[in-house]
Protein backbone atom coordinates (compact mmCIF):
# COMPACT_ATOMS: atom_id res chain seq x y z
CA UNK A 1 0.00 0.00 0.00
CA UNK A 2 1.52 3.52 -0.72
CA UNK A 3 1.49 5.84 2.00
CA UNK A 4 0.33 9.34 1.57
CA UNK A 5 2.82 11.59 3.91
CA UNK A 6 2.52 15.22 4.88
CA UNK A 7 4.00 16.43 7.79
CA UNK A 8 2.97 18.97 10.49
CA UNK A 9 5.66 21.03 9.12
CA UNK A 10 5.11 21.48 5.88
CA UNK A 11 1.03 22.30 6.85
CA UNK A 12 2.17 25.08 8.86
CA UNK A 13 5.11 26.42 7.13
CA UNK A 14 2.60 26.27 4.04
CA UNK A 15 0.00 28.54 5.52
CA UNK A 16 2.12 30.68 7.20
CA UNK A 17 3.91 31.95 4.21
CA UNK A 18 0.87 33.04 3.20
CA UNK A 19 0.56 34.97 6.43
CA UNK A 20 -3.11 34.00 7.10
CA UNK A 21 -6.07 31.67 7.63
CA UNK A 22 -9.84 32.23 7.12
CA UNK A 23 -11.61 33.85 10.10
CA UNK A 24 -13.79 36.18 9.84
CA UNK A 25 -15.32 36.92 13.36
CA UNK A 26 -15.04 40.76 14.80
CA UNK A 27 -11.50 42.07 14.15
CA UNK A 28 -9.48 43.09 17.21
CA UNK A 29 -7.33 45.71 15.41
CA UNK A 30 -3.83 47.33 17.06
CA UNK A 31 -1.31 46.66 19.52
CA UNK A 32 -3.28 48.00 22.36
CA UNK A 33 -6.18 45.72 22.41
CA UNK A 34 -4.34 42.66 21.03
CA UNK A 35 -2.30 43.03 24.68
CA UNK A 36 -5.85 44.11 26.82
CA UNK A 37 -7.94 40.79 26.12
CA UNK A 38 -9.01 42.45 22.85
CA UNK A 39 -10.99 45.33 24.48
CA UNK A 40 -10.90 48.69 22.55
CA UNK A 41 -15.03 49.87 22.04
CA UNK A 42 -14.79 51.93 24.97
CA UNK A 43 -10.67 52.95 25.27
CA UNK A 44 -10.48 56.35 24.06
CA UNK A 45 -6.99 56.88 24.25
CA UNK A 46 -6.02 54.49 21.48
CA UNK A 47 -5.01 55.59 17.92
CA UNK A 48 -7.77 52.93 16.70
CA UNK A 49 -10.58 54.07 17.61
CA UNK A 50 -11.48 54.16 13.69
CA UNK A 51 -11.39 50.15 13.47
CA UNK A 52 -13.03 49.97 16.54
CA UNK A 53 -15.91 52.48 17.49
CA UNK A 54 -15.72 55.75 15.20
CA UNK A 55 -17.45 57.42 18.04
CA UNK A 56 -14.37 57.25 19.97
CA UNK A 57 -12.63 60.07 17.27
CA UNK A 58 -14.92 63.10 19.27
CA UNK A 59 -14.48 61.15 23.08
CA UNK A 60 -11.26 62.03 23.22
CA UNK A 61 -10.16 64.59 20.15
CA UNK A 62 -6.81 65.18 19.15
CA UNK A 63 -4.25 63.78 17.21
CA UNK A 64 -4.10 59.99 16.94
CA UNK A 65 -0.85 58.22 15.06
CA UNK A 66 -1.11 53.99 14.79
CA UNK A 67 0.09 51.34 13.28
CA UNK A 68 0.05 47.57 13.54
CA UNK A 69 0.74 43.81 12.31
CA UNK A 70 -0.95 40.65 13.96
CA UNK A 71 -0.72 37.09 13.46
CA UNK A 72 -3.02 34.81 14.52
CA UNK A 73 -3.20 30.62 14.32
CA UNK A 74 -6.15 28.92 15.91
CA UNK A 75 -6.70 25.09 15.86
CA UNK A 76 -8.22 22.07 16.24
CA UNK A 77 -7.79 18.08 16.07
CA UNK A 78 -5.93 19.19 12.77
CA UNK A 79 -2.53 18.92 14.15
CA UNK A 80 -3.51 15.48 16.04
CA UNK A 81 -4.20 13.95 12.48
CA UNK A 82 -0.57 14.71 11.59
CA UNK A 83 2.65 13.75 12.22
CA UNK A 84 6.22 13.06 10.78
CA UNK A 85 5.69 9.33 9.42
CA UNK A 86 1.68 9.97 7.94
CA UNK A 87 -0.63 12.21 7.22
CA UNK A 88 -3.52 10.38 9.09
CA UNK A 89 -1.97 9.86 12.71
CA UNK A 90 -3.24 10.05 15.86
CA UNK A 91 -1.35 10.58 19.28
CA UNK A 92 -1.88 7.66 20.85
CA UNK A 93 -1.01 5.31 18.82
CA UNK A 94 -2.30 2.73 17.82
CA UNK A 95 -6.08 3.99 16.93
CA UNK A 96 -9.42 2.47 16.23
CA UNK A 97 -11.59 4.26 13.20
CA UNK A 98 -13.73 5.90 15.73
CA UNK A 99 -10.57 7.87 17.28
CA UNK A 100 -9.65 9.03 13.70
CA UNK A 101 -13.37 10.06 12.75
CA UNK A 102 -14.20 12.45 16.00
CA UNK A 103 -11.15 13.91 14.74
CA UNK A 104 -12.43 14.29 11.04
CA UNK A 105 -15.46 15.41 12.55
CA UNK A 106 -14.22 18.09 14.23
CA UNK A 107 -11.40 19.83 12.99
CA UNK A 108 -9.61 22.70 11.52
CA UNK A 109 -6.67 24.95 11.23
CA UNK A 110 -7.19 28.97 10.77
CA UNK A 111 -4.49 31.47 10.74
CA UNK A 112 -5.29 35.34 10.30
CA UNK A 113 -3.45 38.15 10.02
CA UNK A 114 -4.07 42.04 9.83
CA UNK A 115 -2.23 44.49 8.93
CA UNK A 116 -3.78 48.63 9.93
CA UNK A 117 -2.56 51.99 9.65
CA UNK A 118 -4.41 55.14 10.98
CA UNK A 119 -4.07 58.75 11.55
CA UNK A 120 -6.71 60.88 13.32
CA UNK A 121 -6.02 64.73 12.26
CA UNK A 122 -6.57 67.53 14.40
CA UNK A 123 -9.82 69.04 15.95
CA UNK A 124 -11.91 70.47 13.42
CA UNK A 125 -14.82 72.85 14.20
CA UNK A 126 -17.25 70.46 12.60
CA UNK A 127 -16.03 67.73 13.87
CA UNK A 128 -13.07 64.73 14.50
CA UNK A 129 -12.12 62.95 11.34
CA UNK A 130 -9.46 60.00 10.50
CA UNK A 131 -8.80 58.16 7.84
CA UNK A 132 -7.00 54.51 8.07
CA UNK A 133 -6.13 51.58 6.25
CA UNK A 134 -6.93 47.96 7.15
CA UNK A 135 -5.17 44.73 5.44
CA UNK A 136 -6.31 41.30 6.10
CA UNK A 137 -6.10 37.73 5.41
CA UNK A 138 -7.89 34.85 6.29
CA UNK A 139 -7.03 31.15 5.75
CA UNK A 140 -8.23 27.97 6.56
CA UNK A 141 -7.74 24.22 6.15
CA UNK A 142 -9.35 21.24 7.28
CA UNK A 143 -9.77 17.32 6.74
CA UNK A 144 -13.51 16.14 5.15
CA UNK A 145 -14.14 12.18 5.62
CA UNK A 146 -14.45 8.77 7.51
CA UNK A 147 -11.69 6.18 7.79
CA UNK A 148 -12.26 2.35 6.90
CA UNK A 149 -9.23 1.40 9.24
CA UNK A 150 -7.13 2.59 12.33
CA UNK A 151 -3.74 2.46 12.62
CA UNK A 152 -1.39 -0.08 14.03
CA UNK A 153 1.27 0.30 16.84
CA UNK A 154 4.01 1.65 14.28
CA UNK A 155 1.98 4.21 12.93
CA UNK A 156 2.62 3.40 9.81
CA UNK A 157 -0.46 2.30 7.97
CA UNK A 158 -2.65 4.44 6.33
CA UNK A 159 -6.61 4.56 7.02
CA UNK A 160 -8.56 3.38 4.08
CA UNK A 161 -11.41 5.68 3.34
CA UNK A 162 -12.68 8.74 1.42
CA UNK A 163 -11.06 11.79 2.53
CA UNK A 164 -10.86 15.00 1.35
CA UNK A 165 -8.27 18.54 2.14
CA UNK A 166 -9.56 21.84 1.27
CA UNK A 167 -7.74 25.28 1.36
CA UNK A 168 -9.52 28.30 1.32
CA UNK A 169 -8.03 31.82 1.41
CA UNK A 170 -9.84 35.04 1.77
CA UNK A 171 -8.18 38.99 1.60
CA UNK A 172 -9.82 41.79 2.31
CA UNK A 173 -8.48 45.47 2.22
CA UNK A 174 -10.52 48.07 3.53
CA UNK A 175 -9.86 52.17 3.45
CA UNK A 176 -12.45 53.66 5.84
CA UNK A 177 -12.88 57.19 6.52
CA UNK A 178 -14.35 57.94 9.65
CA UNK A 179 -16.22 61.31 10.88
CA UNK A 180 -17.48 61.67 14.58
CA UNK A 181 -19.12 64.60 16.62
CA UNK A 182 -19.66 65.37 20.51
CA UNK A 183 -22.51 66.92 21.99
CA UNK A 184 -22.01 68.55 25.57
CA UNK A 185 -25.05 67.22 27.79
CA UNK A 186 -23.96 69.63 30.61
CA UNK A 187 -24.52 68.29 33.80
CA UNK A 188 -25.63 64.90 31.77
CA UNK A 189 -22.25 64.21 30.34
CA UNK A 190 -20.89 64.13 26.25
CA UNK A 191 -22.72 61.81 24.21
CA UNK A 192 -20.48 61.02 20.96
CA UNK A 193 -21.53 59.58 17.59
CA UNK A 194 -19.36 58.15 14.79
CA UNK A 195 -19.91 56.91 11.43
CA UNK A 196 -17.48 55.32 9.15
CA UNK A 197 -17.98 54.47 5.33
CA UNK A 198 -15.24 51.96 3.95
CA UNK A 199 -14.07 50.69 0.90
CA UNK A 200 -13.56 47.30 0.50
CA UNK A 201 -11.64 44.89 -1.72
CA UNK A 202 -12.19 41.07 -1.19
CA UNK A 203 -10.34 38.06 -2.84
CA UNK A 204 -11.37 34.67 -2.64
CA UNK A 205 -9.30 31.42 -3.72
CA UNK A 206 -10.32 27.33 -2.25
CA UNK A 207 -8.44 24.84 -3.73
CA UNK A 208 -9.54 20.61 -2.60
CA UNK A 209 -8.17 17.52 -3.21
CA UNK A 210 -10.39 14.04 -2.69
CA UNK A 211 -10.00 10.43 -2.45
CA UNK A 212 -7.00 11.04 0.20
CA UNK A 213 -7.69 7.58 1.88
CA UNK A 214 -7.24 5.70 -1.55
CA UNK A 215 -4.65 2.90 -1.63
CA UNK A 216 -3.52 4.93 -4.95
CA UNK A 217 -3.16 8.31 -3.33
CA UNK A 218 -0.19 9.93 -4.47
CA UNK A 219 -1.03 13.02 -2.61
CA UNK A 220 2.04 14.41 -0.68
CA UNK A 221 3.24 17.45 0.63
CA UNK A 222 4.61 18.92 -2.28
CA UNK A 223 0.63 18.77 -3.49
CA UNK A 224 -0.55 20.60 -0.29
CA UNK A 225 2.25 23.10 -0.90
CA UNK A 226 0.84 23.59 -4.60
CA UNK A 227 -2.99 23.81 -3.13
CA UNK A 228 -1.90 26.46 -0.54
CA UNK A 229 -0.36 28.68 -3.36
CA UNK A 230 -3.25 28.22 -6.02
CA UNK A 231 -5.84 29.01 -3.37
CA UNK A 232 -3.79 32.96 -3.51
CA UNK A 233 -4.31 32.94 -7.35
CA UNK A 234 -7.96 34.58 -6.24
CA UNK A 235 -10.96 35.63 -8.00
CA UNK A 236 -11.91 39.27 -6.90
CA UNK A 237 -15.08 41.82 -5.98
CA UNK A 238 -15.22 45.12 -4.24
CA UNK A 239 -18.07 46.27 -2.40
CA UNK A 240 -18.68 49.05 0.67
CA UNK A 241 -19.46 48.74 4.52
CA UNK A 242 -20.82 51.34 6.87
CA UNK A 243 -19.72 51.01 10.72
CA UNK A 244 -22.30 53.25 13.18
CA UNK A 245 -20.96 53.67 16.65
CA UNK A 246 -22.20 55.74 20.00
CA UNK A 247 -20.09 56.61 23.48
CA UNK A 248 -21.67 58.17 26.29
CA UNK A 249 -19.52 59.62 29.03
CA UNK A 250 -21.90 60.43 32.38
CA UNK A 251 -18.46 61.20 34.12
CA UNK A 252 -15.65 62.47 32.52
CA UNK A 253 -13.13 58.80 33.44
CA UNK A 254 -16.20 57.02 32.61
CA UNK A 255 -17.20 56.28 28.93
CA UNK A 256 -19.61 53.79 27.85
CA UNK A 257 -19.79 52.63 23.76
CA UNK A 258 -21.79 50.60 21.57
CA UNK A 259 -20.91 49.40 17.70
CA UNK A 260 -22.27 47.94 14.80
CA UNK A 261 -20.00 47.10 11.97
CA UNK A 262 -20.67 46.24 8.61
CA UNK A 263 -24.41 47.67 9.14
CA UNK A 264 -25.38 47.22 5.46
CA UNK A 265 -24.05 43.32 5.47
CA UNK A 266 -21.61 44.08 2.59
CA UNK A 267 -21.43 41.18 0.25
CA UNK A 268 -18.65 40.30 -2.34
CA UNK A 269 -19.75 38.58 -5.36
CA UNK A 270 -17.20 36.33 -6.99
CA UNK A 271 -17.56 34.02 -9.91
CA UNK A 272 -18.77 31.09 -7.96
CA UNK A 273 -19.66 32.07 -4.71
CA UNK A 274 -21.00 35.06 -2.64
CA UNK A 275 -19.78 36.09 0.46
CA UNK A 276 -21.69 38.30 3.29
CA UNK A 277 -20.02 40.12 5.70
CA UNK A 278 -22.68 40.22 8.35
CA UNK A 279 -23.41 42.86 11.03
CA UNK A 280 -21.50 42.13 14.16
CA UNK A 281 -22.37 44.24 17.49
CA UNK A 282 -19.87 44.80 20.17
CA UNK A 283 -20.67 46.67 23.75
CA UNK A 284 -18.10 47.99 25.70
CA UNK A 285 -17.01 50.33 28.57
CA UNK A 286 -13.30 52.30 29.88
CA UNK A 287 -12.52 53.88 32.71
CA UNK A 288 -9.48 56.49 32.40
CA UNK A 289 -8.18 56.76 36.11
CA UNK A 290 -5.75 59.69 35.08
CA UNK A 291 -4.87 59.89 31.42
CA UNK A 292 -1.93 57.14 31.94
CA UNK A 293 -4.09 54.42 33.37
CA UNK A 294 -7.08 52.69 31.53
CA UNK A 295 -9.40 49.26 32.54
CA UNK A 296 -11.81 48.51 29.96
CA UNK A 297 -14.36 45.35 29.37
CA UNK A 298 -16.23 44.35 25.63
CA UNK A 299 -18.56 41.85 25.00
CA UNK A 300 -19.57 40.64 22.03
CA UNK A 301 -23.52 40.90 21.47
CA UNK A 302 -23.73 38.99 18.11
CA UNK A 303 -22.50 35.45 17.78
CA UNK A 304 -20.16 36.11 14.63
CA UNK A 305 -19.53 33.42 11.84
CA UNK A 306 -15.84 31.98 11.54
CA UNK A 307 -15.43 30.66 8.06
CA UNK A 308 -13.80 27.17 7.94
CA UNK A 309 -12.50 25.45 4.62
CA UNK A 310 -13.99 22.13 5.20
CA UNK A 311 -17.46 23.67 6.25
CA UNK A 312 -17.84 23.05 9.41
CA UNK A 313 -19.89 25.36 11.88
CA UNK A 314 -18.00 27.78 13.60
CA UNK A 315 -19.33 30.69 15.82
CA UNK A 316 -17.32 33.84 18.07
CA UNK A 317 -18.76 35.60 20.58
CA UNK A 318 -16.12 36.80 23.01
CA UNK A 319 -16.00 38.72 26.18
CA UNK A 320 -12.74 40.51 27.60
CA UNK A 321 -11.26 42.88 30.55
CA UNK A 322 -8.08 44.16 30.39
CA UNK A 323 -5.70 46.96 31.77
CA UNK A 324 -2.70 49.56 30.19
CA UNK A 325 -0.67 51.56 31.96
CA UNK A 326 1.37 54.51 29.48
CA UNK A 327 3.84 56.31 30.87
CA UNK A 328 4.71 57.90 27.86
CA UNK A 329 7.77 56.07 26.62
CA UNK A 330 7.33 52.83 28.57
CA UNK A 331 3.75 51.58 28.54
CA UNK A 332 2.72 47.94 29.93
CA UNK A 333 -0.45 45.96 29.59
CA UNK A 334 -2.37 42.76 30.31
CA UNK A 335 -6.04 41.32 29.76
CA UNK A 336 -8.11 37.79 29.77
CA UNK A 337 -11.11 37.29 27.62
CA UNK A 338 -13.16 33.64 27.20
CA UNK A 339 -14.84 32.80 23.31
CA UNK A 340 -18.15 31.81 24.43
CA UNK A 341 -18.86 29.87 21.12
CA UNK A 342 -15.18 28.01 21.03
CA UNK A 343 -13.89 25.64 23.69
CA UNK A 344 -10.28 26.85 23.31
CA UNK A 345 -9.70 27.65 26.74
CA UNK A 346 -9.12 31.28 28.71
CA UNK A 347 -7.18 33.73 26.82
CA UNK A 348 -4.32 35.25 28.51
CA UNK A 349 -2.67 38.28 26.73
CA UNK A 350 -0.23 40.67 28.01
CA UNK A 351 1.88 43.67 26.01
CA UNK A 352 4.68 46.12 26.56
CA UNK A 353 5.89 49.03 24.57
CA UNK A 354 8.98 51.14 24.62
CA UNK A 355 8.86 53.95 22.91
CA UNK A 356 7.22 53.84 19.06
CA UNK A 357 7.22 49.87 19.25
CA UNK A 358 5.26 47.43 21.34
CA UNK A 359 4.82 43.93 21.33
CA UNK A 360 1.72 42.07 22.58
CA UNK A 361 1.01 37.69 22.95
CA UNK A 362 -2.22 35.89 23.61
CA UNK A 363 -2.63 32.48 24.27
CA UNK A 364 -5.27 29.76 25.08
CA UNK A 365 -4.82 27.66 27.96
CA UNK A 366 -6.56 24.84 25.80
CA UNK A 367 -3.87 22.59 24.27
CA UNK A 368 -3.44 20.58 21.66
CA UNK A 369 -0.88 17.73 20.80
CA UNK A 370 1.66 17.80 17.89
CA UNK A 371 5.02 16.00 16.70
CA UNK A 372 6.36 19.40 19.06
CA UNK A 373 4.72 18.10 22.06
CA UNK A 374 1.65 19.95 24.14
CA UNK A 375 1.17 23.67 23.08
CA UNK A 376 -1.75 26.26 22.94
CA UNK A 377 -4.42 25.33 20.34
CA UNK A 378 -5.19 29.71 20.08
CA UNK A 379 -2.13 31.61 19.72
CA UNK A 380 -1.71 35.56 18.83
CA UNK A 381 1.65 37.60 18.00
CA UNK A 382 0.91 41.44 17.63
CA UNK A 383 3.34 44.34 16.75
CA UNK A 384 2.42 48.17 16.57
CA UNK A 385 2.69 51.36 18.04
CA UNK A 386 1.54 54.38 18.02
CA UNK A 387 0.84 57.90 19.91
CA UNK A 388 -2.16 60.30 20.62
CA UNK A 389 -1.77 64.15 21.35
Amino acid sequence: MKTTKITFISILTGILSLSAVNALEFAEVGHKAAGMGGVGVAVKNSPYGLFFNPALLAAKPGVKVGYSFQLAINEKNTFSLVNTKNMFSINPIPSTPDSLNSKFANNYLNVSAHGALVGQLPTLPIGQIAIGMLWSEYMSSGFIGRAKNGLDASGSAMPDGQISVHVTDIKILEVPIGYAYAFDLGALGKLSLGLSAKFMNGAYGKQSRDQLGASNSDFDENKLLSMVNKSRTNDTSTTFGIDAGVTYQPLSPLTLGVVVKNLNAPAFKFRDTKLIVKPQARAGIGFSATDRITVGADIDLTSNDVFTANGQKLKSQKIGLGADLDLIFLSVRGGIAKDLQQDNGVILSAGVGIGFIDASLSFGTATTESQFGTHPRYIALSIGGGFTF
